[in-house]
């Protein structure tokens, strides 16, 4: 099998491929130049995968992010282990442009976990009566529709919000374009909250079904916007009886309701992985007036630059300084897989649980409580897939 980027030739083989894995509509196209890799028997293109170039939020700044998505295989190559070698290859790829994390969207956590991946996002799913959000707000500022036209304030609304949690994509203009006009084609609602003064403090997406307001992003500066965006729920009393969205792990909006949720359940998200350990430790921001030094090593099969290396990292003025050798057999300060590693950088699990669930090995546990400083749990929020 050879394995190599596509080009505009190989569209329509990519298209039929699609259309075959993923029961793709007559004329649908995905092809993007420069972003997809596919394994060639001959040629005939059989297996493929698509590098999404992204980037995400990270300590409260975008950094590059390489996104998995179209993973496809024709089922009579599928068990011959081609899905693995294009996503090392993928990997690679994704360390040549730069990219510090890899994220995707899992058929089975299972599977990806075997390369690296891990679960790093969840969120809480509620579904609330519409008449528990009579109460709320009073009634100041002002709900529009939003079209196209708002987008620039939409992104500016959504990106306030999204700088305290770490892995929420960066959407460019074409992916801010690209979601709204899916979400549009699917018979979903824009609205907008604007302050006295004009300004856009927060935003709604949601459709109606069978009598509940579906949301599918709900976006506030402030609480108070928050308490008129119930307002604003309890006010579509004639067409739903239910209010069902998905809040941020650490969300705690349940406790400000009259009720407790008709439902409320935990949903898995998206999966996510550290391609470059150097640049994610170096990226990791600390407290000023904490100085530390450890040595870790970090197990990944699927990349062979992390192979039998150590990492011999500094922490001063809430930066890392991170050097990089052989192994040499000697014994970290730190041991974890790419997967706990991952979950770690990125604050979806601190250095305490992290231990107790046998993520992260210590040589001398005594250095917990230090460490704890440097690693807390933090808050990660993701509302794309791709």
């Amino acid at each position: 099998m050879k394995i190599t980027f596509l080009t505009e030739r190989h569209r329509e083989d990519l298209r039929r491929l699609h259309s075959y894995c993923f029961n793709l509509p007559e004329g649908e196209d995905w092809f993007e130049p420069d972003n997809y890799i596919g394994a060639f028997d001959g040629q005939r293109l059989v297996s493929s995968v698509k590098i999404n170039p992204f980037e995400i939020f990270f300590c409260g700044r975008p950094v590059k992010m390489g996104g998995i998505g179209a993973v496809a295989t024709l089922p009579e190559y599928r068990r011959r282990n081609l899905a693995a070698a294009l996503l090392e290859e993928a990997l690679a790829v994704m360390r040549d442009r730069g990219d510090i994390f890899s994220l995707l969207g899992p058929f089975s956590y299972r599977f990806y976990r075997k390369f690296g991946w891990e679960l790093a996002f969840h969120r809480w799913e509620y579904t609330v009566s519409v008449e528990d959000f009579a109460g709320f707000g009073r009634g100041a500022g002002r709900f529009l529709p939003l079209t196209v036209a708002d987008l620039p304030r939409m992104k500016t609304v959504y990106e306030n919000y999204v700088a305290e949690y770490n892995g929420a994509l960066k959407r460019s203009e074409n992916w801010w374009r690209y979601l709204l006009k899916k979400l549009e084609k699917q018979g979903y609602h824009f609205y907008g909250y604007e302050n006295d003064r004009g300004e856009l403090e927060g935003y709604l997406f949601y459709q109606f079904n069978n009598g509940k307001i579906l949301v599918h992003e709900m976006i506030y500066l402030s609480p108070p916007v928050r308490e008129e965006i119930f307002r604003f729920f309890s006010l579509h009393g004639a067409q739903a009886e239910t209010v069902v969205w998905r809040a941020p792990a650490g969300d705690a909006s349940l406790l400000l309701l009259p009720e407790p949720p008709a439902n409320c359940r935990l949903v898995s998200g998206m999966m996510a992985r550290v391609v470059d350990v150097k640049s994610a430790l170096e990226h990791l921001t600390f407290p000023l007036d904490r100085t530390a030094a450890f040595s870790l090593k970090v197990d990944d099969p699927h990349a062979n630059w992390h192979h039998n290396r150590c990492f011999r990292v500094q922490i001063a003025e809430g930066k890392a300084t991170v050097e990089e050798g052989p192994g040499n057999g000697e014994e970290p300060d730190l041991y974890c897989s790419i997967q706990g590693f991952s979950q770690l950088v990125l604050g979806y699990i601190g250095i305490k649980e992290a231990v107790e669930l046998g993520k992260v090995i210590l040589r001398d546990e005594k250095r917990l409580p230090e460490l704890a400083e440097l690693f807390p749990a933090k808050k990660t929020f993701l509302n794309d897939w791709f």
